[in-house]
């Protein structure tokens, strides 16, 4: 897995401005975005469905939490957040798609 980029402070400091807060400082590595796409296609199954695809730690330069705690000051955690670890949730596509 890739380490967070050189640029991710400056990129920290960006997401402070009203505008792009809404940025979660994900990412997807292009071989794992193929192969969602490829499972997808493959799966049986009818309708649509939505799911996060995204790299399992954010690319900035601080640990997640205090990235939050920075940009999002008390907004509330649903779940632990460890080191690097996204924000985004991908466990219903690892799920549905394996």
């Amino acid at each position: 897995m890739t380490r967070p980029s050189a640029n991710a402070g400056k990129f920290l400091s960006l997401t402070r401005q009203a505008n792009l807060r809404w940025i979660s400082w994900g990412w997807t590595d292009l071989q794992d975005a193929a192969r969602a796409c490829r499972l997808a296609i493959e799966k049986d199954w009818r309708g649509h469905k939505v799911f996060f695809i995204n790299g399992d730690e954010t690319k900035l330069s601080i640990p997640t939490l205090e990235a939050i705690v920075r940009v999002y000051p008390g907004v509330p955690l649903r779940k632990p957040l460890d080191g690097f670890a996204s924000v985004l949730d991908t466990s219903k596509a690892e799920r549905i798609m394996g």
